[in-house]
């Protein structure tokens, strides 16, 4: 049933229990895929890696091998113990495999290798603090990968499996791109990330940055993600707490959006190339920051965007003749939209309804110079300061 001890134990062996406990001073490498190792429990033959739990009594623990397969539960009591010295086992244990590109932890040092392994059936997968070459192609439905913060990937990552959720802990540097194309991916930041580039693909994406320190920047322009640091197609997604910007002149903007149903919120979108266009059906941008630079052009377009929604956005004024806001279309107008409760501050134009767009509403916006309307949106409150 239960084995108690509290002197050496050589040739001692706990096959047969159910719970062994460990009564000691000091624990030194407490437990090494089964062995016992410390002053007065001799590391003859003592395992435990029969037994259902271990629980460890000590004064002091350090175990740097402290690992996790060695029984289902594992239990500490010590008046010191440093969480460093658990091998990772505090923060890993409840997932299904540890990589680590030092090899110090876990069974896998790539992160490749790691999905290849667990790609069998639904897992998680706790990638400690490293730099990985990448890339990670995840196929599988219904897995989960946690990034320590400060982890550094170095290519792709590429999710075609539903169900996916990848969390970045403060500070994560993914210096390619990631694409989510399974429906219901979720990407979860902590604020400070950096992101070359994000593609959402799959239908009910999910995307929160963590707040606008997390980034998605694009200097170069890179045929893959074509038009957009951030690009929407698939339908029904939200994306909010991200900020995003474009310096290359190539780029067709910082945020493009051409699914449907899709919601953007609370983003702060910068730079000399990083406009937003909208082009897909009820789509909505809401309590956003725009600050753009690329004089002439403007800071988001609405194209062929029927039934659209901006709202609550603020506009910072830029140097030269941008336009804020330009709702516009070739074959079709974007019809049918809403603009309302804006603050733009462009002293050029504020809001361009070309001809073409018609049946949408203008309420409640705040602009530094009048409206311009080619179109026929119906006019309510305005104020131009």
């Amino acid at each position: 049933g239960t084995g108690y001890f509290g002197t050496p134990g050589t040739n001692f062996r706990s096959a047969a229990l159910d719970t062994l406990h460990l009564n000691t001073k000091m624990v030194g490498s407490v437990l090494d895929s089964g062995n016992v190792v410390d002053a007065t429990v001799s590391r003859a033959d003592l395992r435990a890696d029969a037994v259902d739990s271990v629980v460890i009594r000590a004064a002091s623990v350090a175990g740097s091998d402290l690992r996790p397969d060695a029984a289902d539960s594992t239990i500490v009591r010590s008046k010191s113990l440093a969480l460093n010295d658990l091998g990772g086992v505090a923060s890993a244990a409840p997932f299904g495999g540890v990589c680590d590109a030092a090899g110090t932890y876990g069974a896998y040092t790539t992160l490749q290798d790691a999905d290849d392994a667990l790609d069998a059936g639904d897992y998680s997968l706790y990638v400690k603090t490293g730099t990985y070459a990448g890339p990670l192609n995840i196929t599988t439905n219904d897995a989960e990968v946690y990034f320590e913060p400060g982890t550094i990937v170095q290519d792709t990552i590429v999710v075609t499996g539903n169900n996916v959720t990848l969390r970045f802990g403060a500070g994560c540097d993914i210096q390619d791109w990631i694409a989510l194309r399974g429906t219901g991916g979720s990407l979860l930041f902590e604020n400070g990330c950096s992101v070359r580039a994000l593609v959402i693909a799959g239908n009910n994406s999910f995307v929160d940055g963590g707040g606008w320190g997390t980034v998605v920047t694009t200097t170069v322009y890179d045929a893959r993600y074509d038009s957009g640091v951030i690009r929407i197609t698939g339908n029904n997604c939200l994306v909010q707490n991200i900020a995003a910007t474009a310096t290359n002149v190539a780029m067709a903007g910082a945020f493009v959006l051409a699914g449907s149903d899709d919601r953007v919120s609370h983003c702060y979108f910068y730079g000399s190339q990083a406009y937003s266009s909208m082009s897909g059906t009820r789509l909505t941008i809401e309590d956003c920051l725009f600050n753009i630079t690329n004089t002439g052009t403007y800071q988001v377009r609405l194209w062929e965007a029927a039934l659209a929604v901006v709202k609550g956005n603020r506009f910072l004024d830029q140097t030269g003749t941008a336009t804020g806001l330009v709702v516009a279309g070739s074959t079709n107008g974007s019809d049918n939209c809403q603009i309302i409760d804006n603050l733009i501050e462009e002293d050029s134009k504020s809001i361009d309804i070309l001809a073409g767009s018609a049946g949408g509403l203008l309420d409640g916006n705040v602009v530094n110079v009048a409206i311009t309307d080619a179109g026929g949106y119906t006019a309510g409150d305005v104020v131009v300061y």
